[in-house]
């Protein structure tokens, strides 16, 4: 009777410490995951300021210049090229000429 009380009791105590153990690992994982995020918040941060540093290197009148020029390219290569490439090899040479 004795050895199956102590055996309940090891029982219970094995119990008691995988209810522990669990306890532990679920802390432990918790504190990985907070550790992650503040990782994650600080490379956002940097990224951030990072952003915000090249963001103001960039002139906004420049670009705006640039999309003005190569659309003026766009629309000048379709009016004198395309018909150019339609003609014969030979034809080239005459292209603007009064025969």
């Amino acid at each position: 009777m004795e050895v199956l009380k102590r055996k309940r009791m090891y029982e219970a105590q094995r119990d008691s410490l995988a209810n522990q153990q669990f306890n532990i690992d679920q802390t432990a994982f918790a504190i990985n995951t907070v550790k992650g995020t503040q990782v994650t918040v600080s490379a956002m941060k940097a990224a951030a300021k990072t952003l915000k540093t090249e963001n103001k290197k960039i002139d906004l009148n420049d670009i705006e210049n640039m999309q003005d020029e190569m659309e003026g390219k766009t629309l000048i290569t379709p009016t004198l090229i395309i018909p150019r490439l339609s003609l014969p090899f030979y034809a080239h040479r005459h292209v603007g000429r009064c025969w």
